[in-house]
C-alpha cells in the first residue's frame, strides 16, 4: 500500500512477497519485514536494527532527508547507503512494458 501511495496505483510491479524473499536469500540480511508505513520510523523504533539500508538517494551528497536518521542515531545504529545499478530499475522495466505496447516489434 505505502509503495502504491507514493509511487501510483500501477506499483509495485514486483509484489512484496517475491522482493521480500529476494532480500532474505541474500546472505547479509538477517531479518526482512514488510510495512506499509510510509516512513519506516515507527517500525525501526520497534526493533532498532544494527544497519538500516537505503538507496545511494538518500546519501549526504545527494541532501535527500531521512525521516529516520534520528531515531537510528539515538540507539548507535548505522545507516548503509545501497549504490544503484545502471540500467537496472523497476521504473526502466516499467518504460520497456510501455513501449512495447505502444510500438510492438514486427
Amino acid at each position: 500500500a505505502a509503495v502504491r501511495a507514493l509511487k501510483g496505483p500501477n506499483r509495485p510491479i514486483v509484489e512484496s512477497a517475491h522482493r521480500t524473499r529476494m532480500l532474505a536469500g541474500l546472505r547479509c540480511v538477517d531479518f526482512v519485514i514488510e510495512f506499509d508505513d510510509l516512513d519506516p520510523c515507527r517500525i525501526i523504533q520497534q526493533l532498532k536494527p544494527n544497519v538500516h539500508v537505503k538507496g545511494e538517494e538518500y546519501s549526504p551528497e545527494h541532501g535527500r532527508a531521512i525521516p529516520e536518521k534520528q531515531i537510528i542515531d539515538s540507539y548507535g545504529g548505522t545507516i548503509a547507503f545501497s549504490p544503484h545499478l545502471d540500467g537496472i530499475s523497476t521504473s526502466i522495466i516499467e518504460n520497456s512494458i510501455k513501449a512495447e505496447i505502444s510500438h510492438p516489434k514486427s
